[in-house]
């Protein structure tokens, strides 16, 4: 499950940025005949008859995540070498299909 853990900021307000992005995206009406022979196998039947599947075809890639306390102070902890333990961005394990 994913965890994010801002305890060692000090802090209640903050800025983001984000240095070399780049992006990959693919035009969306080449999808079409992706979409059409889709099978929502494995997805529970709730979230398709409730729309919430949705299709990425854009993503974005940062070299870097700067993050600042909105007040300019120094952070009350530093925690490089264990971001690990204030952030983990892990999906669950996949449940293995039976066959």
């Amino acid at each position: 499950m994913p965890k994010l853990d801002l305890g060692f900021t000090g802090a209640k307000n903050f800025s983001f940025a984000f240095t070399g992005v780049t992006y990959l995206s693919v035009d969306p009406a080449q999808l079409g005949q992706v979409i059409r022979d889709m099978t929502t196998e494995g997805i529970p039947q709730a979230y398709v008859d409730a729309g919430r599947l949705h299709v990425a075809y854009e993503y974005a890639y940062a070299q870097e995540l700067l993050m600042s306390r909105g007040d300019k102070k120094a952070f009350s902890e530093d925690i490089s070498g264990k971001v690990g333990a204030y952030l983990d961005l892990s999906l669950p394990p996949r449940r293995s299909k039976k066959t």
